[in-house]
């Protein structure tokens, strides 16, 4: 279901809200799922401390953070600003601890990274909350910063999502009412350019 930016502006009500008054569970459940993108790249140890990764639609960071502690570098993008304002703060909370992450960055203004190439871009529920033009403006921005041989982990949630699923022609096996797709840069430019024909 589509929302506006403005529906994100208080985002510990809104991204995953069962954990607004608990820092434990809500760090916990960016652990969770950042072991379950780990697992759908189906990644070498060794390869994961040298790759740069975008969370693309980051929100408050929790994903971003978790991953910090497994990947080289974790770039988190989203373009509500309430948002990256909470992950700078929360970082330190939802760890418990005052630490200095250096090799995890914030971001509410896409062109900032446009020039950078990462080895591998997640979007966790972020499309099916977007209009279809939301969606492709985010594919584009997605393309734009995977290195040629990137992969780009799209978590989607399929009952609300069937346009996207199918622009993207997603046909794996949901597993409940979840669907994680790895898809290559060239498979989603392929998407892309078909646009016109859909």
């Amino acid at each position: 279901m589509p929302f506006s930016l403005d529906h994100w502006r208080n985002p510990r009500n809104t991204i995953a809200n069962e954990f607004k008054n608990n820092d434990l569970g809500y760090y916990n459940h960016g652990m969770k799922v950042a072991a379950e993108i780990i697992r759908a790249l189906d990644l070498k140890p060794s390869h994961m401390k040298t790759m740069q990764v975008l969370d693309y639609g980051c929100g408050t960071g929790r994903i971003s953070i978790a991953m910090s502690h497994i990947f080289h570098r974790v770039i988190g993008y989203d373009p509500v600003k309430e948002c990256i304002d909470v992950a700078y703060t929360d970082r330190q909370r939802c760890m418990g601890k005052t630490v200095s992450m250096t090799n995890v960055s914030f971001h509410s203004d896409f062109s900032e990274l446009s020039h950078m190439r990462v080895d591998a871009v997640v979007a966790v529920s972020v499309l099916e909350h977007l209009s279809l033009s939301d969606q492709i403006v985010a594919l584009r921005n997605i393309v734009t910063v995977m290195s040629n041989d990137a992969k780009a982990l799209l978590w989607l949630h399929t009952i609300k999502n069937a346009q996207i699923c199918k622009f993207l022609n997603i046909i794996n096996q949901p597993t409940g009412h979840v669907i994680v797709s790895t898809l290559d840069r060239s498979t989603i430019l392929q998407c892309l350019d078909n646009l016109p024909s859909l």
